[in-house]
């Protein structure tokens, strides 16, 4: 199946690019910067995640698209910030549901929670963001609700702080303080507990997500699964009629003639 990932030559976008690969996909990676390390066999493709017209291009004959760009608010560019954030999300699911993309896995953030009041956070934990970053995720987050109820098939990741193989992050600081013997400041008891994802793991994650049936599939299925037993069922009962000469013979009960495999499939048997 061919993929596409934006934000692919960023940390966790090249990690996701490695583990489509090697799952045997074929990948696309869409970014303004090309990586150094991007395996040869990655198209790549230069682009801006706000520019309609070369996003819907990268989409064209993709199965999957794997959503990773995203502007921190570092910058103070409130209007990047913003468009980038929400508006290439726009972009890319119009993008997405105009070229007949089957999935779209959109990497957001566990900032959508801000603090929350309950502990453990949930799937029905409601989002309530508490500063820029987090907020601009949950309004991209409601893009995607949106495209999802008119059809494109969406799966969300809400993942912690990424850290993996050579990245820290912000955290190196502290690791470098720690290499070098300097006291680190505590907050409180000590006994606060941050939560972290490897890259690894939420590679896995989203490729997994992006695997899974959508969930208008998984109705029919459901659907047809039903019908089948309806059938079975109905089949059963006619079987147990047509053999009410068997039962009698054999002294067995039309019941366990339902539940016999002979009765049950209408196999032929001599009376």
């Amino acid at each position: 199946m061919k993929t596409l990932v934006t934000g692919g030559s960023g940390y966790f976008g090249s990690c996701l690019v490695e583990k489509l690969l090697v799952r045997g996909y074929e990948v696309r990676s869409l970014d303004i910067n090309d990586a150094d390390d991007r395996p040869k066999e990655v198209k790549f493709i230069k682009a801006d995640i706000r520019d309609f017209g070369a996003v819907k291009r990268a989409c064209e004959d993709v199965d999957i698209v794997l959503h990773n760009v995203a502007q921190v608010p570092l910058a103070k560019d409130r209007d990047l910030f913003e468009s980038v954030n929400i508006g290439g999300m726009q972009a890319l699911l119009e993008a997405c549901r105009e070229t007949s993309v089957k999935k779209v896995v959109y990497t957001s953030s566990s900032a959508v929670f801000g603090v929350p009041k309950e502990l453990p956070i949930t799937e029905s934990t409601p989002p309530c963001p508490a500063e820029s970053y987090g907020r601009a995720k949950f309004e991209a987050e409601k893009l995607c609700h949106k495209y999802a109820a008119e059809g494109l098939d969406i799966a969300i990741v809400r993942p912690r702080t990424i850290l993996g193989h050579g990245r820290l992050g912000i955290f190196t600081i502290l690791f470098e303080w720690v290499s070098e013997g300097r006291k680190i400041p505590v907050l409180g008891k000590g006994d606060n507990v941050y939560q972290f994802v490897h890259s690894d793991d939420l590679a896995e994650v989203c490729i997994r997500a992006a695997e899974l049936p959508r969930e208008r599939e998984r109705e029919r299925e459901r659907e047809r699964e039903k019908r089948l037993r309806r059938k079975s069922t109905t089949a059963a009962r006619k079987n147990t009629q047509r053999c009410a000469k068997c039962c009698k013979r054999f002294a067995i009960t039309p019941l366990r003639a339902q539940k016999s495999a002979l009765c049950r499939w209408g196999l032929p048997y001599a009376v």
